[in-house]
């Protein structure tokens, strides 16, 4: 089952038995309480929240991000101390674009596929380990 949790609504999203819509207050943290509320230990959670992340690790929970990365204990303090420097960058200067200003929109369509591809690989993966620990 897919759950997307958030606080608004996703239009357009396909109806099917297997995907199910939560749509919660908008309050901060509204949608990482539900998600810690529900969350069971054979669940994957995707999410770029490090608050989130570090709270799920603590659980055992997995967690990815939108490219199919899965965090660990170090990986997450990575990821904070790359944020912290972000940020600091960001008080001196502007951030630049992820994608270079001369490329092409093809270019940047084919890596967008690949990194999708990258996540639904991930996905199966993971789904096949989960079906193999349950024997």
């Amino acid at each position: 089952m897919l759950v997307l949790v958030s606080d608004r609504f996703f239009i357009g999203l396909p109806e099917h038995a297997r995907i199910m819509q939560v749509q919660v207050p908008r309050a901060e943290d509204s949608a990482d309480k539900y998600i810690l509320d529900y969350v069971k230990k054979e669940d994957l959670v995707l999410t770029k929240d490090l608050s989130l992340i570090e709270k799920l690790l603590a659980r055992n929970i997995a967690v990815i991000n939108d490219l199919a990365e899965q965090y660990d204990k170090d990986s997450i303090s990575a990821r904070k101390r790359r944020a912290a420097l972000n940020a600091e960058l960001r008080t001196f200067s502007r951030t630049e674009q992820s994608a270079s200003p001369g490329a092409s929109a093809s270019a940047k369509q084919k890596e967008e596929q690949k990194q999708f591809l990258r996540f639904v690989q991930y996905l199966n993966d993971w789904k096949q380990e989960e079906m193999r620990k349950r024997g």
